[in-house]
């Protein structure tokens, strides 16, 4: 309801179509939702994004288009289907990304499953890689870890089907994944569609340069291959923001004295202080 990510598109970014999907269960929370639609340009569909995406007519504007499949629950089998439908119509130059909550299964009740069962239990169809069977590899971020290899491989996969079908040559470039937590581990992936005859336009764009880009994509057995970019958001005053705002960029920033704050925050803001929340505290 507060289409904070819509604002910024439009303000930042100066895009002018932005659809949203939203899965609402009554017709109260379908009207608050219209309410708060920030811009006449956001176009609202209601219903599960599967189904949504099914429609036709949600593909009516053909150009290069963000696809932010932005899910607040544990990996799904709709999911990955959602992947495949926008694998199969997105245009060379679009960008898809995909969050999903990360957090290890817990083990609990008398019956208690393992987490590899548990997770096997909402992916009907695609299963877990096979040399995934030490359960304490999914626990802190090897859950997110294991997904984001299902993700990738599902991605180059529906990529390489499109090709085959329409002798199409499309690439798949990852630009993006971020692991961070917001009251749970959460991760967001993803990257560049294009076809390969564009490949100088994408050598353009120059992405690596960004520090948080990470480019480096294997599937195989080794899980760390997907080189995350771990956020981890200091906690600051904003007094001790505007000091350490007066130093920087730094390239030494453990040098940097701030009056008590642990030297692990202010290397921290270093990193994201491009990126740090503007806020205003207010006392009344």
């Amino acid at each position: 309801i507060f289409f904070t990510d819509f604002i910024l598109y439009h303000k930042i970014l100066d895009i002018k179509n932005m659809d949203s999907i939203e899965w609402v269960e009554d017709e109260d929370h379908k009207k608050r939702v219209i309410f708060n639609r920030p811009f006449n340009c956001v176009n609202v569909w209601f219903g599960a994004s599967t189904e949504v995406m099914a429609d036709p007519g949600f593909w009516g504007v053909n150009g290069r288009t963000i696809f932010w499949l932005d899910y607040d629950k544990k990996l799904e089998e709709y999911m990955l289907q959602d992947v495949d439908t926008v694998c199969s119509k997105a245009v060379s130059g679009s960008v898809v990304l995909v969050t999903v909550n990360a957090m290890p299964y817990t083990y609990a009740g008398p019956q208690a499953r393992s987490r590899i069962e548990q997770m096997n239990e909402f992916l009907t169809v695609t299963k877990l890689p096979k040399d995934i069977i030490d359960e304490n590899k999914l626990g802190n971020w090897g859950t997110g870890e294991v997904y984001w290899r299902m993700i990738t491989n599902r991605i180059t996969k529906a990529i390489g089907d499109r090709n085959k079908a329409d002798g199409t040559n499309f690439v798949y470039e990852q630009l993006f994944y971020f692991q961070y937590a917001d009251g749970a581990k959460m991760i967001t992936m993803g990257g560049v569609i294009y076809e390969q005859a564009e490949v100088d336009k994408l050598k353009k764009c120059d992405f690596e340069s960004l520090p948080f880009v990470t480019t480096k994509i294997r599937t195989d057995t080794n899980m760390s291959d997907g080189n995350p970019f771990l956020i981890e958001v200091p906690i600051l005053t904003y007094r001790e923001v505007q000091h350490l705002d007066k130093y920087l960029p730094y390239e030494d920033p453990t040098e940097l004295a701030a009056h008590g704050v642990p030297a692990k925050f202010w290397h921290q803001y270093s990193k994201l202080h491009r990126y740090y929340p503007n806020f205003v505290e207010g006392e009344i």
